[in-house]
């Protein structure tokens, strides 16, 4: 039975969202989605793991997966290669996480716990706010997939600890090796809970802290194919530049404690953003701390559990809000997460830990309040997530993106290398390009077609043979020496020889293009990516703890067979049925809930947009700019204002068609002589740029302007248009004539 309600958790709740719309739109999908294709193109023509993308930035290369991650985009890549689209192979990684977490955490938890208290920590954490806000509005499918092996790799070392042996070892160090390749931030986050609660278990026996700590070793040594060129060769990118700008510093992405403390959050199905909180929710929390109260109810090892899961619940919770600014300024070790509220992914999982404990201690023995209990929980927590499960319709989405709609993501969005900022190309660029150098350089172009023959002395003949899009060799016949200079992005791993003997690579130019320098003469000029020195030494290092591995496996099972994943109940615990039985039933009546009643009508948890008025609108006031954008109406603070106060007019847009340029929005409070006393602009209309608008959503475009102090009481109107910032041409506006549209009249009255 539990295992049913756990399926339906994460089938039919948790993945709600895909079978309603298939893939949503997060903010990180299209970047994921579209990644994955030079991926695909390179592993199609055998090359089963590189470190440059040829094709990315217009086909100037990006060493994408030097410093991201690779193992999220790998797992799409199995269901693409067996017959899905992308696109349908990314919404299936995602539907199975929430069964992964959800199954993990409780088999964890049921170790220790009963079976009801266990599967409500289970249900929980696949749910919790953050996990969905994680997989459907940032739309991370690598922190995603990191999250999901959480509870995996804790569970595999409790089971190293309670009984350590070869294969335990080996599966405890390809879990944790897993997480790592997934997310090079969120991956290594677990490292402290692992050692807390390593060192904890290793009281009952010591001998396991040894087996432990081999595992971490094996896990880390697994991933240092990665981590070590990622690491040491930061400083090549621009990663450097992007984390000094002010707009990444981590002060500016605290989140707050309103938004941490949710009572609860309202989804705006239609909206052009969905501004959901990024947070735990305050119940959330609540029912995980009460953990703390069972304690003296709890046996000695998951009290110290308890504790352990506490204080990270408390530490993470608190390092995410402006209060903890101190400790980010004197910890340089915190600021490599960069943006603090990464630090909810560990605080979901514990909290959702503690919520099985917390009812183990304090219901699991009052039989009938305990069955009330659990089921009454799980329907508020799995109520409460509902919000987080009408995510942005990503319907525009291509099920199979080619390498030309990769540039023309690229070049609408600016994320040069499927990077939120183009951080990841090379250092010292002094410009960035804006477009593939010619034709096709993007499209699978060999390397012998992006050579620069404008730059090749008359006269000489070059000839390529064994040419691909990451090595190519070229018989030249030079009258004279010259620079052979390439589209391409110099790098470290790009090396070149002459008639067989190494030659130096540079880079050149603003763009810092791979060049070669060739004599004169007849000569076999040969040019490749791949392994650095360094690369190679880390290589063998991962292959060296492969074998490791392989052998403890070999020699584990020989000896005693493949050890099963689940154990019996501990001793002292006793199974309810009751219990789960009720689980189930809120469950049940939560997919109700959330299937046939909210998401059909205006509830606090959910306002749906009719298409005409958007939630909160106040005023209705339709007019057309241009062919494409629509004012609906507008909302004010409260009127008359009075001179030096702050006047907000919140106006309400929505696209009818794509929108081809971004416009700007402003808007003016003018006097009776046609003054303009004070006014407001935003670069972007509601903060979102125009071309990015989804046709039928509505955009909350707000605006805040400060009264001058001396503003004479009076009568003024307020004026409001759209135009585009490059050229200042304002939008016309049909049905008044004109380009600016007389909104409201504003009545200033002296302060009393």
């Amino acid at each position: 039975m539990e295992w049913f309600v756990l399926i339906l958790v994460a089938v039919g709740f948790a993945g709600a969202p895909l079978l309603r719309s298939r893939l949503p739109l997060g903010d990180d999908t299209e970047i994921h989605l579209y990644r994955l294709v030079d991926l695909d193109h390179l592993l199609r023509q055998g090359i089963i793991y590189s470190r440059w993308q040829p094709d990315l930035v217009f086909g100037y290369g990006s060493p994408l997966f030097t410093y991201y991650a690779p193992l999220s985009a790998y797992l799409v890549e199995v269901g693409h290669l067996l017959g899905l689209s992308l696109r349908a192979a990314t919404t299936l990684v995602y539907a199975l996480l929430p069964l992964v977490a959800g199954t993990a955490t409780f088999a964890f938890l049921r170790r220790r716990l009963d079976r009801g208290p266990a599967l409500v920590g289970g249900l929980a954490y696949p749910t919790g706010l953050y996990t969905l806000y994680d997989i459907y509005v940032r739309g991370s499918i690598s922190d995603a997939v990191t999250m999901a092996l959480f509870p995996v790799v804790l569970y595999l070392f409790d089971r190293l600890a309670a009984k350590p042996g070869p294969v335990r070892v080996a599966l405890a160090a390809l879990a944790y090796a897993g997480a790592l390749l997934s997310h090079e931030i969120t991956g290594p986050m677990l490292l402290p809970l692992l050692v807390l609660c390593g060192l904890w278990w290793a009281a009952a026996d010591r001998r396991s802290l040894t087996w432990q700590a081999v595992a971490l070793g094996l896990s880390v040594s697994l991933s240092l194919f990665f981590y070590g060129p990622a690491t040491l060769g930061v400083g090549l990118t621009r990663v450097p530049l992007y984390l000094s700008q002010p707009g990444t510093q981590f002060d500016q992405h605290f989140t707050t404690l309103n938004d941490l403390f949710v009572p609860y959050a309202t989804a705006y199905p239609g909206a052009m953003l969905t501004n959901l909180p990024i947070g735990l929710g305050l119940v959330q929390t609540l029912l995980g701390l009460a953990a703390l109260l069972a304690i003296p109810r709890l046996r000695r090892r998951e009290r110290g559990e308890v504790v352990i899961f506490s204080f990270s619940l408390i530490v993470c919770a608190f390092l995410t809000v402006p209060t903890s600014t101190l400790l980010w300024q004197t910890l340089p070790v915190l600021r490599i997460m960069q943006y603090p509220w990464r630090l909810l992914a560990m605080a979901s999982f514990v909290d959702a830990l503690l919520v099985g404990y917390a009812i183990q201690g304090l219901l699991a023995k009052q039989r009938s309040l305990g069955v009330i209990g659990a089921a009454l929980i799980s329907f508020i927590w799995l109520v409460l997530a509902i919000p987080y499960l009408y995510p942005l319709p990503g319907n525009s989405l291509p099920a199979n993106p080619t390498l030309a709609q990769v540039t023309a993501f690229q070049q609408r969005s600016g994320a040069l290398g499927s990077t939120s900022d183009a951080e990841l190309l090379p250092a010292g660029l002094t410009q960035l390009p804006s477009g593939p150098p010619f034709p096709g350089a993007d499209e699978g172009a060999a390397l012998d077609a992006k050579l620069d023959r404008a730059r090749i002395p008359s006269n000489t003949v070059i000839q390529a043979r064994n040419s691909s899009e990451l090595g190519t060799t070229l018989d030249i016949d030079a009258a004279s020496a010259f620079t052979a200079q390439f589209s391409v992005f110099w790098f470290p791993g790009w090396s070149a020889s002459v008639d067989g003997r190494p030659v130096p690579v540079e880079a050149v130019g603003p763009l810092r293009l791979l060049a070669v320098r060739v004599p004169a003469g007849g000569h076999e000029l040969a040019i490749s990516f791949g392994e650095t020195r360094r690369d190679l030494v880390f290589d063998a290092a991962s292959l060296l703890a492969l074998f490791m591995v392989i052998g403890l496996l070999v020699v584990g099972i020989s000896r005693s067979g493949l050890p099963m994943l689940t154990k019996a109940p501990a001793k002292g615990v006793t199974p309810d049925q009751t219990v789960i039985q009720a689980v189930a039933l809120a469950v049940l009546i939560s997919l109700v809930l959330l299937w046939a009643v909210v998401g059909r009508g205006v509830t606090p948890l959910v306002r749906p947009f009719d298409g005409r008025r958007p939630p909160g609108m106040a005023i209705v006031a339709a007019h057309r700019f241009g062919d494409s954008l629509e004012l609906l109406g507008y909302t004010t603070s409260p009127l008359p204002v009075h001179p030096g106060a702050t006047l907000m007019i919140t106006m309400d847009w929505k696209a009818d068609a794509p929108v081809a340029t971004n416009y700007s929005s402003f808007v003016h409070l003018v006097a009776s002589n046609g003054n303009t006393v004070a006014q407001s602009d935003n670069v972007h209309v509601a903060d979102f740029p125009t071309t990015r608008w989804r046709p039928g959503a509505y955009a909350r475009d707000v605006h805040v302007i400060q009264l001058p102090n001396t503003l004479t009481p009076g009568s003024y109107r307020v004026d409001v248009g759209l135009y585009d910032r490059t050229t200042g041409h304002q939008l016309p506006i049909p049905d008044v004539g004109g380009d600016t549209l007389h909104l409201l009249q504003v009545e200033v009255v002296p302060e009393r």
